[in-house]
């Protein structure tokens, strides 16, 4: 049998990657010692990297080119859905009991819940509902020097949350850091750009300080 590093060495040259990063090197070793693992890791860590190596690997050293099947769910879709129709605990208990449904027709498999910005709240309520108990918990906080992501409870009108960032924006102009607002909707996009532009239109040059992005936002 080939040595493990070896291989897993040579199925990273292939994607362009020298080495794995140790939070991917552990979610690797749970699959192969058929461990649950629950991981939250920033935007761009490479969550996909260590199921997308796994089976080459495994594969490899077993030199069998059939060995071993990964199944990948991503109900994200669904629960920016149910967000949007306000129905946010009844789809996420839906989509997510259905990962736990796939699960009981393969006991002997492994599972691995992994997200980005994932509260204590959400990651309790995935551990219960996909029936997680003797589970690897690996966690890497997104906060960086130039960067830091807080999570805080907001008056849900837009005109009250949104207050602070007018009068910023007002005093300081072109001086103000540049921030991100991320939404979960098109929607919402649309909502926050246009109560910002609006409500400061008479702030010199405010559309060329304010712009947004989307899903659908074209090239040009």
């Amino acid at each position: 049998m080939a040595d493990i590093e070896q291989v897993v060495e040579e199925v990273l040259k292939q994607v362009g990657v020298k080495c794995f990063k140790d939070e991917q090197r552990m979610i690797l070793d749970c699959m192969f010692e058929k461990k649950d693992c629950v991981a939250v890791l920033p935007t761009g860590f490479g969550k996909s990297l260590p199921f997308q190596a796994y089976l080459p690997v495994k594969r490899a050293l077993l030199r069998d080119d059939s060995s071993g099947k990964v199944i990948v769910c991503c109900p994200l879709v669904s629960l920016m859905g149910g967000l949007e129709a306000d129905k946010e605990d009844k789809v996420f208990r839906k989509w997510f009991r259905l990962v736990g449904e796939i699960r009981s027709y393969f006991p002997e498999a492994s599972l691995f819940a992994l997200n980005m910005t994932c509260t204590k709240t959400i990651k309790n309520r995935v551990i219960k509902v996909l029936g997680l108990k003797d589970y690897t918990n690996i966690t890497v906080s997104g906060n960086k020097e130039n960067i830091k992501y807080i999570v805080k409870k907001v008056d849900p009108n837009i005109e009250i949350s949104l207050l602070w960032i007018l009068d910023s924006i007002r005093d300081l102009k072109k001086e103000f850091p540049r921030t991100l607002f991320y939404c979960i909707s098109i929607r919402d996009v649309g909502c926050v750009y246009n109560f910002i532009v609006s409500e400061l239109s008479d702030v010199t040059n405010i559309e060329n300080m304010v712009e947004m992005f989307h899903s659908e936002t074209t090239g040009n």
